[in-house]
């Protein structure tokens, strides 16, 4: 890790320096500087290119979106011309942001995300220390299962037959601790798919985003009655910002984000899960600000 030494651990200039042995090309980049007659060799982390790449990879992913969304609300606010556009073209164009959404697009448009928040929070909250059954819901693109431990097997849920095909591919690498099978099914009604009393956690992230209201309880309801008593559940969401600074970002992206991932601020499951007779919550942790929050719970 950066930042990170360890006493008994040599660095690389230690290393080299004692030996005759020579960085691999996958250890080191080296280039040389010819100073006063010398060969200087000066040596830069292989990880750094990667770094640097990401970053890149991140931005552009981030001005994209901001971009996309800036022309949507563009658009949007000239709606009553869509009424003078033949129906099939009206259509085309919202099918078009639909497409945004799915499959390996939905990854890229949530690129900067991802990179800034969503690995480290998969690594430190949504997986870490699952074990036994595992019930995914909205189990997307995949991202989650390279994080959940050995030993766990993970079923995971999802609408989206698109966003299936990315995460099996996942699966297929045979790169994961987990094991795990992949099911289209909708969330709301598991009876057929998942047997009551066999998940030993549940796990959802931002599903409930995506969820319509009428449809927050019974995919309430589906949680309670596939988990053993006592099982836990980590459920991830999004409400709006008290700040209202916060919130007039959040309203300036809300329009493209409900058009191409389906997803609000509205934040319903906390008060829902609030009303729930079987579903406890015992912590929600602020992941980002007042804005981003992963709700733990158990089945009482």
């Amino acid at each position: 890790q950066w930042g990170v030494t360890d006493p008994g651990h040599k660095s690389q200039s230690d290393k080299f320096s004692n030996s005759h042995e020579m960085p691999g090309p996958a250890e080191m980049r080296s280039r040389r500087d010819v100073r006063g007659g010398g060969v200087v060799m000066k040596t830069l982390p292989s990880d750094t290119f990667a770094v640097v790449w990401s970053e890149l990879k991140a931005w552009g992913s981030f001005l994209a979106v901001l971009a996309l969304v800036c022309i949507y609300n563009f658009f949007s606010s000239l709606s009553f011309l869509l009424h003078l556009l033949p129906p099939h073209t009206t259509k085309a164009i919202r099918a078009a942001f639909s497409r945004l959404g799915s499959g390996v697009m939905y990854d890229t448009m949530d690129y900067w995300w991802e990179v800034r928040h969503y690995h480290r929070w998969r690594e430190e909250h949504f997986c870490s220390g699952v074990s036994g059954q595992c019930l995914e819901l909205g189990v997307g693109t995949g991202r989650n299962l390279p994080h959940y431990p050995a030993g766990t097997h993970v079923v995971g849920i999802d609408l989206s037959e698109e966003q299936l095909v990315v995460a099996r591919q996942a699966v297929a690498s045979g790169e994961l601790d987990c094991t795990a099978e992949l099911i289209r099914a909708d969330a709301s009604n598991l009876r057929g798919v998942v047997a009551s009393g066999s998940s030993d956690f549940v796990v959802s992230t931002f599903l409930f985003c995506v969820c319509p209201e009428h449809l927050i309880s019974p995919t309430l309801d589906e949680i309670a009655r596939v988990m053993k008593p006592g099982a836990s559940f980590r459920l991830a969401d999004i409400q709006y910002s008290e700040s209202p600074g916060g919130r007039r970002v959040q309203e300036f992206f809300a329009p493209y984000v409900e058009a191409v991932f389906g997803a609000r601020f509205d934040g319903k499951v906390r008060q829902k899960l609030a009303e729930h007779k079987l579903l406890k919550v015992t912590r929600q942790v602020a992941l980002k600000s007042d804005t981003h929050w992963m709700i733990e719970g158990v089945r009482i």
